[in-house]
């Protein structure tokens, strides 16, 4: 079974939990998207986001981390809109492992600064 509760950070009285679940996921999802693409067309980059994979790397977790991956490489794979550079269009045909979605996810665990360029999801 899935441990969710320690993902859910909100007041469960205002909403139902597997509300917060899905948005949980999804945030998950769109966080390790965007910062293997960011990743990829920006490499020196640092990437400041909201997750970090603490959670995903816990063995209760692992169906969890296992359908985020699944959501991830939908998204990785889908095909190039028309403005898209083919350069950015990573992952057409191309799945990444769970290893590599939560290092996406942690990518974006900087901290910050004022010099450079930094990207922030």
């Amino acid at each position: 079974m899935i441990n969710l509760l320690s993902l859910v950070r909100c007041n469960s009285a205002r909403y139902p939990r597997w509300l917060w679940m899905f948005v949980q996921v999804g945030d998950y999802a769109a966080q390790a998207v965007m910062a293997s693409l960011l990743h990829t067309v920006f490499p020196n980059d640092p990437i400041v986001g909201e997750e970090n994979a603490t959670e995903l790397r816990k063995s209760e977790n692992k169906d969890l981390l296992h359908h985020i991956t699944t959501l991830v490489n939908e998204g990785l794979t889908d095909e190039r809109l028309p403005y898209e550079r083919e350069e950015w269009a990573i992952g057409m045909g191309y799945d990444i492992s769970p290893r590599e979605v939560r290092d996406a996810i942690d990518r974006g665990n900087y901290g910050g600064g004022n010099t450079g360029s930094v990207s922030i999801i």
